[in-house]
């Protein structure tokens, strides 16, 4: 259902006659069909971030978790070490905060500064879930 809706983009309207349901119970099932979908990324991301990353795995980067990161707008980036320290101290404490926050003011390279930020969280521990 979830393929006919979001990959072959089949309207509701048809998908409720193909199904033989009922509006409400088309979207009550791509609900759960979704939250199915994400608990089995979840997992797999799990074993995924469980494998020795000194083990290479056929198929499988080294730097997994920074796979879905964009790629740098930059070669280097000049003079930000110590605000990439503060921002890895950050991400290392999970008991202080549930939501980071980057602010400046425009063209500081704050979305550079994030991604470098992540990119060597993931680098660093691609071992350790979430």
């Amino acid at each position: 259902m979830l393929e006919q809706r979001y990959i072959h983009g089949r309207g509701p309207y048809r998908l409720c006659q193909d199904c033989h349901l009922s509006k409400r119970s088309l979207y009550y099932r791509l609900n759960d069909a979704v939250g199915a979908l994400a608990q089995a990324l979840w997992s797999v991301e799990r074993i995924i971030g469980s494998l020795s990353p000194t083990v290479p795995t056929p198929g499988i980067p080294e730097d997994n978790r920074a796979r879905h990161l964009p790629h740098p707008s930059y070669m280097r980036l000049f003079g930000v070490e110590r605000v990439l320290t503060q921002l890895r101290k950050r991400l290392d404490d999970r008991t202080d905060h549930w939501l980071l926050c980057v602010d400046g003011l425009g063209g500081l390279g704050k979305t550079a500064v994030a991604r470098e930020g992540a990119r060597r969280r993931a680098a660093a521990s691609p071992a350790s879930p979430g």
